[in-house]
């Protein structure tokens, strides 16, 4: 049955991941003009990153896509779980402050049940010329498991690039 579950658990995340991209691809091009006048740096919508901390806990890998120059959707798969979930950024500097919210399922582990935990992070990425990104973020994290204790306040830090 656990086996069953993890598998069902990266079918889901992967039909995320690539109905995220596909949809990002639907949507066109971009006018890239605006932000390399006011940023310096091309409008780079697809990244790839790894995090420290984050939805799942302890480390992930994820990807993501930005619709516009303000929505992104992210989706990644990590040592306790998966996550998607959309952000916000506020700004088109090369540093740029973001508001979001994750969804998390982190299965079994160790005879707990699974828990559904959402993450709603607040934070400032930096985006270089070259695609390198670097996010610090502080969260709030709240679990559907009353079980299982979950503080309340977490964090990440994502290092990724942008192509």
């Amino acid at each position: 049955m656990r086996g069953t579950v993890t598998i069902k658990m990266l079918m889901v995340s992967a039909m995320i991941l690539f109905s995220s991209q596909a949809f990002c691809r639907v949507m066109g091009t971009v006018d890239d003009s605006e932000n390399q006048a006011s940023a310096g740096i091309g409008f780079r919508r697809f990244g790839i990153g790894i995090q420290a901390g984050g939805p799942t806990l302890i480390s992930s890998v994820q990807a993501d896509c930005f619709l516009n120059r303000r929505i992104n959707v992210e989706a990644g798969a990590g040592i306790f779980g998966f996550f998607g979930g959309l952000k916000y950024y506020f700004g088109k500097t090369d540093w740029t402050p973001y508001i979001g919210a994750c969804a998390a399922l982190i299965p079994q582990l160790f005879g707990t049940p699974h828990e559904l935990t959402f993450y709603l992070p607040a934070g400032v990425m930096y985006r270089a010329k070259s695609g390198f990104m670097l996010a610090f973020e502080t969260a709030v994290l709240v679990s559907d498991n009353l079980e299982t204790p979950v503080h309340p306040f977490w964090g990440g830090l994502k290092v990724g690039y942008r192509f």
